[in-house]
């Protein structure tokens, strides 16, 4: 069985699906990272600083892209291709080219399975239109503060919704929330289904054995990723505002490229708060998430969180709100804690009770280690079981 993984973003998430996928005899798998030459990075992937060219890239040129401890993880067990883009826009003429060019190279394959949304997608789908597709929608709805930024992509997910998995093509919702609702709210739905992903063990082979310049940034709390509204981020200033009156050596970093959407002075809290806005390189943030004791999400609203599935995977406990994809992992005194959103004075309740609590911190971080702490279909064996299993259902319909 022949399937093409073909990412839109989200390059460390896929790539650890691919990974477990590839694993199994009956599956061979090339893995496409779709880029454009006004967007080169992507969590895992910093092309900043490549000569781009549009088109598709051999394989040779595609491992050129990519980190040393990419193809490390990777360890020839799937094939990796970049496939670059004008730009994100669905009214190009290039692109409508490309389009078609990438769909003629995606036909010789058994199953094609598309990972997020792109300007581009629907010109890909209409170039394989005898094909039954597999979509994997992260961002259902909008996150707060970007619905002019995916317009585009939330018109392609209810047009998805509400015509294509009506008929043949299929489409996978990462947390339980968004699909319990679709399903609730989408009259008679079919070829929906709910499949997650682990813990992003990507990240584990970004350690750092030599000094770098984040080497010495040590944390109590530690927020990471791109710098967002729906981050809640002044929820959490707040909160740390006050938890610093019990505990005034409590060090935070928060880490990101992005505008913060209100003003904020940090120079009155130097000492205690350090804002890293800028991309944050996975080795950076292999030492980030490291040298802190506890990652922070206090969202306003979520789908499922990377952030979360990455603290896991290299043994730190979450706190984050109670918001999207967050329940499904985040287990109360388990691994983390959950609480309510958009309430600073909830948050700062739990983490006055995280850092008061005697060997709190310790056991929540040793429970993560031990590895028991994630029910099973977020275990990756059994993800990739889940997917096998759509695919060989797909050819049989066909």
């Amino acid at each position: 069985m022949k399937i093409a993984l073909v990412s839109f973003g989200h390059a460390d998430s896929i790539i650890s699906l691919a990974r477990n996928l590839s694993v199994n005899k009956d599956i061979y798998l090339d893995l496409y990272y779709v880029f454009s030459k006004n967007h080169f990075k992507n969590n895992i992937i910093d092309l900043s600083d490549k000569d781009i060219r549009i088109g598709l890239k051999n394989e040779i040129e595609s491992k050129g892209y990519l980190s040393q401890q990419i193809n490390k993880y990777i360890n020839s067990g799937f094939k990796v291709f970049f496939f670059f883009f004008y730009n994100q826009k669905i009214y190009s003429f290039t692109n409508i080219i490309l389009s078609l060019k990438l769909s003629l190279k995606l036909r010789k394959y058994h199953i094609v399975h598309f990972n997020g949304t792109n300007g581009v997608l629907p010109w890909l789908i209409f170039f394989l239109f005898r094909k039954t597709l597999v979509f994997t929608i992260h961002d259902y709805h909008p996150h707060s503060g970007e619905e002019a930024k995916t317009t585009h992509g939330q018109l392609f997910n209810k047009m998805l919704m509400k015509y294509k998995i009506k008929s043949r093509h299929i489409a996978v919702i990462q947390n339980k929330t968004d699909f319990t609702n679709i399903v609730k709210n989408e009259n008679k739905i079919r070829n929906l289904y709910f499949i997650p992903f682990g813990p992003l063990e990507i990240y584990e082979y970004f350690r750092v054995d030599n000094i770098n310049s984040f080497s010495d940034l040590k944390s109590d709390l530690l927020l990471f990723g791109r710098i967002s509204p729906y981050k809640g981020i002044e929820y959490l200033l707040k909160s740390f505002e006050k938890l610093l009156s019990f505990y005034p050596d409590l060090k935070l970093i928060i880490a990101g490229a992005g505008e913060l959407h209100f003003s904020y002075n940090f120079d009155k809290y130097s000492n205690n708060i350090k804002f890293i806005n800028k991309f944050i390189r996975s080795e950076d943030l292999y030492v980030l998430v490291k040298n802190t004791k506890l990652v922070v999400c206090p969202y306003t609203d979520a789908t499922q969180s990377g952030v979360a599935m990455t603290a896991f995977a290299l043994g730190k406990p979450v706190v984050a709100s109670d918001v999207g994809g967050f329940s499904d992992v985040i287990l109360n005194g388990v691994n983390g804690f959950l609480v309510e959103p958009k309430n600073s004075e909830a948050l700062f309740n739990i983490l006055l009770k995280v850092f008061s609590e005697n060997n709190l911190i310790e056991r929540l971080t040793q429970n993560i280690i031990k590895g028991q702490f994630l029910p099973e279909e977020f275990c990756w064996d059994n993800i990739a079981t889940n997917y096998i299993k759509l695919y060989k259902s797909i050819i049989k319909i066909k």
